[in-house]
This record gives structure tokens, sequence and C-alpha cells, in this order.
């Protein structure tokens, strides 16, 4: 069996780098014998991650190139209307010729903010899987209600040209029925719930190597990032400096009202977005005072080595959505504050949406609050993950079923 992955994000976006890990050790699992090509964005820098695939190659556009924009645009073209190839075309049919399914990565929407990578990363290669006769299966997507209607056709035709689409949240399910698309629809969950965790000694070693003192005292987990990187469609004017304030805020009152130890995680670095500069900026105008108690992780750590230290501490603070499953997959309860419908439908997935606060707006004493409340239910928030973490990880597993099924096909002849 030949199994062909595609759309896999920069490993800079440690959240989408553990769904990349995830899906590529549940897809080596079930089927150890298969041949497994992995095409990125940026092979010769990410290609190192990929260890369990028995090739690392560029996707249909990499990120990588020199290539110039009129280069780049006579290959859509010639995607769009099936006449004629260059070589990366020619590679990529190769790849599709040769494989019996070929897996979108999971995460996101596939189109996030702009048409760009719609385009260029989920229709351009499903359009040329098909004239190969190649299965296409998305597998554990967010699907967005998009308000633009060019974009929402785009997305639509892109999922009907499916021959499997799972979904990693109840909302994303609800909006893809909508769309009437066809293809074996299914409501699984994200496959970074599948992600290990670094063991506990090299976890405690990690943190203590950044200054964090030994387990026994509160310790509280939060992640950092611009609130242009929560939502870069509200650029407001001012709108970043109110927010680092607001976190600034945040941390100086954790500090103060609980005596814990504040451990800043750094999800995302350059080109995406610089998380630890923003984290830099926070800390700078937190008290003098309170800063002994603040720690600033700035070590490069794999995403299994982030969940390790987050499931060492007691509570956590989650602004974006994959440090929040670390968390709670490691039963550390979690309170979550951004303004996207992917984390809104996460927490009500997990059956804690009490537990989720609007980025936009923020009140620094309200979150405290909100924080000291949910470090006193802590014990039973605890108890309703231990149910839920493993019904998450089943239903995460499920997504190798729906691949299974697109690989037992026949070839199909398309048009």
């Amino acid at each position: 069996m030949n199994i062909l992955v595609t759309r896999v994000l920069p490993a800079s976006q440690k959240g989408d780098l553990a769904i990349a890990l995830s899906q590529l050790s549940a897809l080596r699992a079930r089927f150890p014998e298969a041949k497994i090509s992995l095409l990125c964005r940026q092979p010769a820098g990410d290609g190192h991650h990929f260890l369990a695939a028995d090739s690392v190659q560029p996707e249909l556009f990499p990120t990588e190139t020199t290539e110039s924009r009129f280069r780049r645009l006579l290959r859509l073209m010639r995607i769009l209307t099936g006449l004629g190839k260059d070589d990366d075309m020619a590679r990529f049919d190769r790849l599709c010729q040769a494989a019996d399914v070929l897996v979108f990565c999971g995460g996101g929407s596939l189109g996030g903010y702009g048409f760009g990578n719609l385009v260029l990363h989920a229709l351009c290669p499903s359009l040329m899987a098909r004239r190969a006769g190649l299965p296409v299966c998305f597998s554990a997507i967010s699907v967005h209600d998009y308000k633009n209607p060019l974009h929402r056709v785009i997305h639509e035709a892109v999922l009907k040209k499916a021959d499997c689409i799972t979904v990693r949240d109840p909302q994303s399910l609800t909006v893809l029925e909508k769309l009437d698309v066809d293809g074996a629809i299914g409501l699984t969950a994200d496959w970074a719930w599948l992600l290990p965790a670094a063991e506990t000694e090299e976890a405690e070693a990690l943190l203590a190597s950044e200054g964090v003192p030994q387990s026994g005292g509160l310790r509280i987990g939060i992640n950092l990032r611009s609130i242009l990187a929560i939502d870069p469609e509200k650029r407001t004017v001012g709108g970043d400096f109110a927010y680092t304030n607001a976190m600034a805020r945040v941390i100086s009152e954790l500090v103060t009202r609980t005596g814990a130890d504040v451990v800043v995680f750094s999800m995302n670095r350059p080109p995406a977005s610089d998380d630890l500069a923003f984290a830099r900026q926070v800390y700078s105008e937190i008290e003098q005072s309170l800063r002994n108690k603040v720690h600033l992780l700035s070590g490069d750590y794999t995403p299994a080595q982030i969940k390790g230290m987050i499931g060492r501490l007691s509570l956590f603070i989650g602004t974006r959505l994959h440090p929040s499953l670390f968390a709670l997959s490691s039963m550390v309860p979690v309170l979550t504050v951004h303004d996207q419908p992917k984390v809104t439908a996460f927490m009500d997935f997990t059956g804690l949406s009490e537990w989720h606060m609007e980025a936009s707006g923020l009140d620094p004493t309200e979150l405290v609050s909100k924080l000291i409340e949910l470090r006193d239910k802590r014990a039973d928030i605890v108890e309703i993950l231990k149910v839920k973490v493993p019904q998450l990880q089943a239903m995460a597993i499920e997504n190798l079923d729906h691949i299974a099924k697109c690989t037992d096909r026949n070839k199909l002849s398309y048009q």
C-alpha cells in the first residue's frame, strides 16, 4: 500500500507539527508495511521531524523554492485547465499514479484566512489526484462557515472532490452537512489527541533548566500570542498594545492573588508568528518585583516536550488550541481565551464550555477570578477528563478506519 500525505504545514507552528506527527505515527502503526510519502511546504528544513515517513518531498506548491510568480501562476492555470504539465506537476502526478490514497493532513480550515492556501494547497492537489483516479481523504479538519461568497464556493468545490471527509468537532460537522458534499462524512477528533508526551523526568528537567521550581507549589501555565495572531482580520490600531497590557495584568494578578509560579509557553516561531517575541513584550510590562515568579520558556521544544511540561503543571490558560489540548489530554484543567470558533467548538466538544472566555475586550481581573474558580474545582474537572479524554482518543483513532475504506476502493476514472 502507498499512502500520500499532503498539506503538512511548517514545523515552526508547533500545533500543526503535533497534528502531522500524530497522524504520521498513527498511519505507520495501522499500516506498518505501507510506503508513506509525506509532502510538506518546507521539506529541507522540516524533513528531519518526519522520520516515520519513507520519503519527505515538496508539496505541489512548496514555499522553499525561489520560483517566480509567473511560473507559479502558469502552473496554477495548467492545473485548473488540465492543459499541459511542468516538472512539479509531473512529479506530483507520478506520486498520485503510484499511491492508493491521498490524505490531507488534519487541522484547521483548508483555506485559513485567504484564497491562496485554499487554491494552491487544497484545490490544486485534489484536482490532480482525481484526474489520476486517486481517492482523496480530508482527515480530521475544521470546516468554517465562510461569509465571503467566493471563499465559500471554492471551499465547497474542494470538498466536493473528496471521497472521504472527517471533521474534528460537531460544529464543523454541522457546517459540512449544510454544504451537501459527497463523500463519507464522519465526526472524529483531532489527531493531536494521540500525541505522546515526554516522560516526567525529562519534562521536569526541561522546566528546571528554564528556572521553574520543582513541583510542590502552584504552577500555572499560559501560552502567549499576539492578538493579531489570534485573529488577523481584527487589525485595529492599538489593538495589540491593549491586549499586551491585558495579558501583563493577568500574569501580575495571578502571581499576586495566588502566589503561583507562572510558566509562559511560546508555540509558534517565525515566519508564521513569533510568540516568544510577544511573550517578552508582555514580560517587560510586568512589575519588576513579580518577575521572579514568571518563567518565559525560551527553548525550541518539540510538541512532545511541550506537552510533557504542560502535564507537570496545576492549571493552564490556553490562547491557542493545541497547548489547550495538550493540557486536557494530560488531565490539567484549562481556561481558554480565544475569539475563533474552532476553540469554542473544541471546548464544547470536551464538555468544558464554561471554561472559555473571549479574547477581545478581555478583563484581567475577571479572568484571574475565573481561574481561581477553576483551581477550586480542579478535582471535579480531572474526573471529567478521565472519562472524556479516552473517548476523544478513540475518536481520533477512528480517522484511520475512514482512510482504510478509501484505500480499499478501486481507482476510479474521473472526467
